[in-house]
């Protein structure tokens, strides 16, 4: 299944394809069948959840965030809770190599920054995933 816009679950109980509406508990917990690791629309701290819908059968997504797969928020199929935690760590392992590998983290611009799931800072330039390459940057006296 691509994730588009087109079979993505807005209001996350309504079909995109047949407009049935389910629980948002009915989609995720039995009709639940996939655990996407990709990040969606910079959605850092969730993953794509592929439900097949209980009255037409069709695939449909929705972003659920990672903390509550891990805290057991819904029901969710077996294994998911292990899934979800490690996608968690790889992000983090992700976010403090990119964070080693930018010029973000000695620039005098810097005005705040996260390395929880992706490495992301703030400055004059503007806010967003940190760089490698910034025509303003300017190295911090040590």
């Amino acid at each position: 299944m691509h994730i588009t816009i087109d079979n993505q679950r807005l209001d996350t109980d309504t079909c995109p394809h047949c407009g049935n509406e389910h629980s948002n508990e009915g989609w995720v917990g039995k009709h639940g069948t996939h655990l996407g690791k990709e990040v969606v629309y910079r959605s850092y701290g969730c993953v794509v959840v592929v439900s097949s819908c209980p009255h037409c059968g069709r695939l449909s997504w929705v972003l659920v965030g990672l903390q509550d797969i891990i805290e057991h928020k819904f029901e969710f199929p077996l294994g998911w809770k292990e899934k979800a935690e490690e996608i968690l760590e790889e992000r983090k392992r992700k976010a403090i190599k990119e964070w080693e590998d930018c010029l973000c983290g000695d620039c005098v611009h810097l005005e705040k920054s996260s390395k929880v799931e992706s490495a992301y800072r703030k400055c004059v330039v503007g806010c967003g995933h940190v760089v490698t390459e910034c025509d303003r940057y300017e190295r911090k006296d040590k």
